[in-house]
């Protein structure tokens, strides 16, 4: 296993030798949350309008999008940004609302490219 960060604690824990490792609840290592970042990723349909996108290809039919609302979705390593607004239909497609209105020469850099939702599970 492997960390990133700084260091807040020590972990130190020593066991006996040939002893297996018991649940350690109430000690130092019931208190470590672990985590994974989880990405989706979706492609840039289409443009309702200068603010709202359509997404495809980040979930299958009939997900649970409920609670992906309000995360953001990164375009370009985080040049453009959107708010995840919710289901599109039940193929899995959803809506995406950028924070300004985007030209028309920046909606159609943007179709067709990949958008990015990440996560922690």
């Amino acid at each position: 296993m492997a960390f990133s960060g700084r260091v807040i604690q020590n972990l130190m824990v020593e066991f006996p030798e040939n002893q297996k490792v018991k649940t350690t609840t109430g000690t130092v290592l019931s208190d470590l949350v672990l985590t994974k970042v989880k990405v989706r990723k979706g492609i840039l349909e289409r443009f309702n309008n200068p603010t709202t996108g359509i997404l495809k290809d980040m979930f299958g039919k009939g997900s649970d999008l409920t609670r992906f609302v309000g995360k953001t979705v990164s375009f370009f390593g985080g040049k453009y940004e959107a708010d995840f607004q919710g289901a599109f239909g039940k193929n899995g497609k959803f809506k995406v609302v950028f924070e300004r209105n985007l030209s028309a020469d920046e909606q159609a850099s943007l179709i067709g490219h990949e958008g990015e939702l990440s996560f922690i599970k």
